[in-house]
């Protein structure tokens, strides 16, 4: 992850993954949400991850549990 961006591997059996998609990424205790702005396929021969789309994505804000255990949405991500 890097900024506002993360680039993400998605495992082309199990999603299909276009632009536009929104998606959640676990990190410890909080799950990111961000939008996929890109997608390239890993399926070439002597890729590092065959069978594997490598999407890009804007990270909007994270989801984190207050002190009383409720979710809530928050903008941007906490250190």
């Amino acid at each position: 992850m890097r900024g506002a961006q993360a680039r993400i591997a998605i495992p082309v059996r199990e999603a299909r993954a276009t632009v536009g998609d929104f998606v959640r990424i676990y990190a410890g205790s909080r799950r990111l949400i961000g939008m996929i702005t890109e997608v390239e396929s890993q399926g070439a021969i002597g890729a590092a991850l065959p069978e594997t789309a490598i999407a890009c994505v804007d990270v909007m804000g994270e989801i984190a549990q207050d002190e009383h255990g409720r979710d809530h949405f928050r903008r941007g991500v906490s250190a």
